[in-house]
């Protein structure tokens, strides 16, 4: 069985996820930061709903990396790592 990119990508790294926003909005980092909805990119379709309420519980499920996908580009175009005490956030260019 042949695996697609994101299936290879994500298997290299289970504690990677990534996200584009929710409700067909534009990609924007002051909607993450508002808590507004994201949902999860998986290899065949979205998965569930989530925001930044959601990142102790990402935590506790050994997800500590996030990437930012725009919808309008399928690039990456922000990263979010929240694998220590604080968050460090990456702009991608």
């Amino acid at each position: 069985m042949t695996k697609n990119l994101l299936d290879m990508i994500l298997g290299s790294n289970p504690n990677t996820m990534f996200v584009v926003p929710a409700y067909g909005r534009k990609l924007s980092m002051a909607d993450w930061d508002a808590g507004k909805d994201f949902r999860m990119l998986l290899s065949d379709g979205f998965g569930p709903y989530l925001s930044n309420r959601d990142l102790n519980a990402m935590r506790a499920n050994g997800i500590n990396l996030l990437y930012f996908v725009d919808p309008e580009t399928c690039k990456i175009a922000f990263q979010e790592n929240f694998s220590g005490i604080h968050v460090y956030r990456t702009i991608i260019k």
